[in-house]
């Protein structure tokens, strides 16, 4: 959606709510996507990239059909945190540790590190290198570059422009 869509979105949603609970058909919302246990989502290539229990459902933006569902993990593991590069590249963190990328959500992962609990990741360098729970890897070489000077991150984080990183902690960012 456009800034300007976004902007009639959130007006209509503060209009309709009045100091009210904001529902969707009082915000001016008529289109949802409805999905099973979802946890986390991005934009990726034209499509929405929904992760759950079950793994990734890709749907096309514009109609919201499901294009693809790629299973992750398995009964003993499943997918702790994962990134998505606009052109679908796909980093994945899974709970036995390991980091996986791919060239593509379909494609066979590459194992790139084993990490001794599970963490988030984040790509960085336009899909060059790789954040992995603290660690800076190159995405080819598959090499690790270094590891940042606030050690392990196990819990949410965020990075922007290659160069702040904003980490949640219990209590603090």
């Amino acid at each position: 959606p456009t800034v300007e869509a976004r902007g009639r979105v959130l007006s209509a949603a503060a209009t309709a709510s009045r100091g009210r609970e904001i529902s969707m058909a009082g915000s001016g919302i008529t289109r949802t996507l409805r999905h099973d246990n979802a946890w986390s989502v991005t934009f990726a290539n034209g499509r929405i990239a929904v992760m759950g229990p079950n793994g990734l459902d890709l749907y096309d933006a514009e109609n919201l059909r499901l294009t693809e569902s790629v299973p992750f993990g398995d009964r003993y593991s499943y997918v702790f945190g994962w990134d998505m590069t606009p052109d679908g590249r796909l980093a994945v963190s899974e709970s036995n540790g390991w980091i996986t990328v791919r060239d593509r959500p379909d494609a066979p992962p590459v194992q790139l590190a084993r990490t001794g609990m599970p963490v988030g990741v984040s790509f960085l360098d336009n899909g060059r290198a790789l954040l992995a729970g603290g660690a800076v890897y190159d995405l080819t070489t598959r090499q690790k570059r270094f590891d940042l000077p606030v050690g392990q991150i196990s819990g949410p984080f965020t990075v922007k422009d290659n160069r702040t990183l904003a980490v949640a902690s219990t209590n603090s960012v």
